[in-house]
């Protein structure tokens, strides 16, 4: 074999080497995009809905279905094909707190039984509130460092956040 016919044969092989090298590359690549976008969506959608039932609840606590749960829960869905460990627990934990806020909610708004009974109903109410407000500080910090997006000044305030929230009962806003 000549040396021009060995040059032409190692050239012509580490070109098509690169090309399969650059393809898989690309693919893989573009499937990280992907996951990341797709994930991004359904954290999105998730926290949406969370948002729509807090929002339900502050106004018009007899308005709210358990439809506003199973939205909920088909937006967790996403987070389940998606999201990292952590996150997936965290949403799990969330939409259990989601569903004792709802329940309780309910059962605070009633007024019938002694004073001390609504009492009662409201303090419990409160202490689901805390909880659930606690609950979702962690899952939007495990969703920030998911995504990498999270900044130390992020976590500090998300770490006091879900401190007032454990100590004062939920009485201070997110943020």
């Amino acid at each position: 074999m000549s040396q021009e016919l060995v040059i032409a044969l190692l050239a012509a092989g580490a070109a098509l080497g690169g090309s399969l090298l650059g393809s898989f590359l690309t693919r893989t690549t573009e499937h990280k995009q992907w996951h990341r976008n797709e994930k991004n969506q359904a954290y999105i959608e998730y926290l949406i809905k969370l948002d729509e039932l807090e929002k339900d609840l502050d106004t018009n606590v007899q308005a709210v279905g358990s439809d506003r749960l199973l939205a909920i829960t088909a937006a967790r869905s996403a987070i389940r094909l998606f999201g990292s460990a952590t996150v997936r627990r965290l949403a799990r934990d969330v939409d259990n707190e989601a569903t004792g806020l709802w329940f309780m909610a309910d059962l605070a708004d009633v007024d019938s039984g002694t004073s001390e009974d609504r009492t009662d109903r409201r303090r419990a109410y409160s202490e689901f509130v805390t909880r659930y407000k606690a609950s979702m500080v962690h899952l939007i910090s495990a969703m920030r460092e998911d995504l990498k997006v999270a900044d130390p000044e992020d976590e500090r305030i998300d770490a006091e956040n879900a401190q007032l929230f454990l100590e004062d009962g939920a009485k201070r806003p997110l943020g």
